[in-house]
């Protein structure tokens, strides 16, 4: 009975430590696989849709504004180091969107001569009429703070799929590692260390499904699970065996 105990003592422990929830409140987490709104994007050469540039190929936005005195500057010069790592033949874009209603075209202009970026094919600076929509739906929440006649607000490099869905946030925007997996997300390309939802992970703990936005548990759960079990079956094995030795 003793054995018997212990055994079950070590099962619950194992099963305690093994991960069986997923917890989605992280930043880099937040308002994935919602749809992200379909924004009118006006830039120098013109007027768009957001979804003209998702569907055209893998797609980051950077949401900045121009009088920022915080964290834009670091992210955008973070950002286009990065950038300059990537693979020639990789057809990205990047989308540096002003947040804020007092930015024009030729603001936006000006700021990416700031950087160099006024003839890179790779870049695209603009603003939107319709800013608050597109925050909502990725969640961004900038707040007007009329003592530094400026916005508090978080750094977001987001990036959007040729479906219209956020499929991941960056906080770290200076890896040029971490920017090359956001853009193979946006085409649904297996990455080992941010499962997608869809089946490409075969070994998933669990599933998500971006249109009902459930999760299920998946086989790599289950496979999890099978070693604490196995080790009950074990020791439940061996305490009766030991009650079946006579004794010598």
């Amino acid at each position: 009975m003793r054995s018997f105990v212990a055994a079950l003592s070590l099962t619950a422990l194992a099963v305690q430590a093994a991960p069986v929830a997923v917890d989605y409140g992280m930043g880099e987490e937040k308002l994935l696989f919602q749809k992200v709104f379909d924004a009118e994007i006006v830039q120098a050469e013109g007027t768009c849709r957001l979804s003209s540039l998702y569907s055209g190929g893998p797609l980051a936005v950077a949401w900045i504004y121009t009088r920022c005195f915080g964290i834009c500057t670091p992210l955008m010069v973070d950002l286009a180091g990065a950038a300059k790592w990537l693979p020639g033949e990789l057809p990205y874009k990047i989308l540096v969107l002003s947040f804020d209603p007092r930015d024009c075209v030729d603001d936006m202009r000006a700021l990416a001569r700031r950087y160099g970026l006024e003839n890179d094919p790779h870049w695209i600076f603009a603003t939107s009429p319709q800013m608050d929509s597109l925050n909502r739906s990725v969640g961004f929440s900038p707040r007007w703070d009329s003592s530094r006649n400026g916005f508090d607000h978080e750094g977001l490099v987001g990036g959007i799929n040729d479906d219209g869905y956020l499929c991941r946030r960056l906080s770290v925007t200076g890896d040029p590692r971490a920017l090359e997996r956001l853009f193979a997300e946006t085409r649904r390309h297996f990455n080992p260390s941010h499962p997608l939802p869809g089946g490409q992970s075969m070994l998933s703990c669990f599933s998500y499904d971006p249109l009902t936005g459930t999760k299920k548990p998946a086989a790599g759960l289950l496979i999890l699970l099978l070693a604490p079990f196995a080790t009950l079956l074990l020791l439940l094995g061996l305490s009766v065996a030991g009650r079946r030795t006579p004794a010598v």
